[in-house]
């Protein structure tokens, strides 16, 4: 059981590693779980059925904290601002291999097309609208009657 248990316990460490690149969260209850199986493994020197029994045991606990945690972190204001610029006009400032590049406040902004809509025969001026945000990308399709009013 101690070869389970640094098993264990360097899964847990791994887990850790990839919580920090996702934030998720949820990760953490199974980094928790893994810890407290492979110490009670190594300490203790529990068979494999208890080890695993506290493994879920421990993680069926974390998993409503680390959910009751991921809806405190939320950021109501953060997410208000990214649909603020759902249906805003940009133009279009250049296009290469299906890459678009649009200004938008004033600023250049990367791009990619909305889902169904193609870049093909699009060029520089030409006026899209934001349908989405993805953090710094903005999400776009085709303006409709209000787009060449701009």
């Amino acid at each position: 059981m101690f070869a389970f248990g640094l098993v264990l316990l360097l899964v847990g460490a791994i887990v850790v590693v990839a919580e920090i690149h996702s934030f998720t969260i949820y990760l953490m209850a199974v980094a928790a779980a893994c810890f407290v199986a492979g110490g009670l493994a190594l300490g203790a020197h529990t068979g494999l059925a208890t080890t695993l029994i506290v493994f879920g045991v421990v993680l069926l606990l974390g998993l409503p904290v680390a959910h009751f945690a991921r809806r405190r972190l939320r950021n109501p204001a953060s997410e208000r601002i990214s649909r603020d610029d759902v249906g805003a006009e940009v133009e279009v400032v250049s296009v290469r291999d299906g890459r678009l590049r649009v200004s938008y406040r004033g600023a250049e902004w990367d791009a990619r097309p909305a889902p169904g809509f193609s870049t093909a025969g699009l060029e520089p001026g030409a006026w899209l609208v934001v349908s989405a945000r993805d953090g710094n990308t903005l999400v776009v399709g085709e303006a409709g009657a209000a787009g060449a009013s701009a």
